[in-house]
């Protein structure tokens, strides 16, 4: 039983004997208010709620590919998974898109990755679709591992041939480095590389320089699995691409004009 109570120094006296524990039949009960601003009537008509819980809710049914390449991946965890694997590597996953999609990430070089949106037609209610679209339709296969070859492979044979060239550098700022440091060396002579392009994957920067004092003119190109495309015109190799932009570029200079190469 609670004999007394000092607030001042929290401490409570209690008491275990027998005839301060017996409460009379008759006898009322007390209760002192402790706390003047303490609701004691809300207290006693007080019912607890019932709590509802909900239910978490189910996902639906998970894509699974028969494919050896094929991952239970999101996009991120892709990119996480080829972190250390090689160029061209592949991870063929479910669409954040839903059915009738099928995402695809493969590495085309240090950090860069592309994601291919594949749109599957005419599945009914096999695997995966008889017929898969890129690009809008641009390129179409029957199966994952025409699509593979033709199109993944074959960009990731165009990196390869871009990146292994002499003129090819890692990044867009050791490329505008180098195309200073050949000027410095060589003023007479003009200078050009390329690097890939880190805000489009797939896609790559030609640039070049006239003179030490001049800008750096930058163009826009795109992988492609035929070739590499470039001022709207496509080249099957690397060396072929250099010699058309040099053939723009005589051809522009003669004309005496420059100011629709600029970026």
């Amino acid at each position: 039983k609670i004999i007394n109570i000092d607030k001042k120094k929290f401490t409570v006296a209690l008491s275990t004997r027998p005839r301060e524990m017996t409460t009379g039949k008759n006898s009322p009960i007390i209760r002192k208010k402790l706390d003047e601003d303490y609701d004691y009537e809300a207290e006693r008509n007080y019912t607890p709620k019932k709590v509802e819980h909900k239910k978490a809710p189910t996902k639906g049914p998970t894509r699974v590919i028969p494919h050896p390449l094929f991952h239970q991946k999101t996009y991120i965890e892709a990119i996480e998974y080829l972190a250390d694997k090689s160029n061209g590597s592949i991870v063929i996953r479910p669409s954040s898109k839903g059915f009738g999609h099928i995402g695809i990430t493969w590495k085309l070089y240090n950090n860069i990755y592309q994601h291919i949106d594949v749109v599957e037609k005419d599945r009914d209610g096999a695997p995966v679709g008889r017929r898969l679209e890129v690009e809008n339709a641009r390129y179409v296969y029957s199966d994952l591992d025409e699509l593979i070859v033709e199109y993944v492979e074959q960009k990731a044979r165009m990196v390869d041939e871009l990146t292994n060239h002499m003129k090819f550098k890692p990044s867009e700022e050791n490329l505008k480095n180098f195309l200073d440091m050949s000027l410095n060396v060589n003023s007479k002579q003009s200078s050009y590389g390329f690097c890939l392009d880190p805000e489009i994957p797939g896609g790559f920067c030609l640039m070049f320089k006239f003179k030490q004092n001049s800008n750096i003119e930058i163009w826009k190109g795109y992988i492609k699995p035929e070739g590499y495309k470039l001022k709207g015109e496509l080249y099957p190799t690397v060396i072929e691409m250099i010699n058309g932009f040099k053939k723009i570029i005589s051809q522009t200079r003669s004309s005496g004009s420059m100011g629709h190469l600029r970026r």
